[in-house]
């Protein structure tokens, strides 16, 4: 039944993670608590990916996509936090932010399926070499972006502590043990 007024998220998705999880929801919830909600977090990603490859089967076309499906979902989380911040002074730089990424990942999508549909080795390395391996290099250029950090986890748990012990002693008008002029 078609609701007036209703879309689905995944159709309009900004970031490769958002549109995969549109796509089956039933199976990420299970992807989520399967592979990404157990083990380290380090490779969370990569066994969403991998289980779900080896879910649909032994055709190398699965692993390609998978395989750039992990690369580009990692390397898109890296590029919204260093760039969505640049983007959001404005309704009008936001609305460009939200139609660019809109627009990178249908064609993240696209690059990233193809090898899904020709399902063997030959044609899918084929089809990335006609495009030079672009948006994997893209994507891998990507994840040397710098680091967000954030002023919470750049501190040691000491640093507050001892931060108020500074800020204490100046409002009693000491430092160091001296009184200050």
């Amino acid at each position: 039944m078609l609701r007036l007024g209703y879309c689905d998220p995944g159709y309009f998705a900004q970031n490769f993670r958002t549109a995969v999880a549109s796509w089956n929801k039933n199976t990420n919830a299970w992807l989520r608590a399967v592979a990404y909600g157990r083990g380290g977090a380090a490779w969370r990603t990569a066994r969403v990916y991998a289980l779900s490859a080896l879910w649909h089967g032994f055709h190398p076309g699965y692993y390609l996509t998978f395989c750039a499906g992990g690369l580009f979902t990692v390397a898109a989380k890296k590029v919204r936090a260093v760039a969505r911040p640049m983007f959001l002074g404005s309704k009008t730089r936001k609305l460009f932010y939200d139609t660019l990424t809109f627009a990178t990942t249908r064609v993240a999508m696209t690059y990233a399926t193809v090898p899904f549909v020709l399902l063997h080795l030959g044609p899918s390395l084929a089809f990335y070499g006609k495009l030079y391996y672009s948006l994997h290099f893209i994507a891998l250029g990507a994840l040397l972006l710098p680091a967000k950090t954030s002023q919470s986890t750049a501190t040691t748990p000491e640093l507050p502590h001892l931060a108020s012990k500074l800020n204490n002693a100046e409002s009693n008008g000491k430092s160091n043990g001296k009184k200050m002029s």
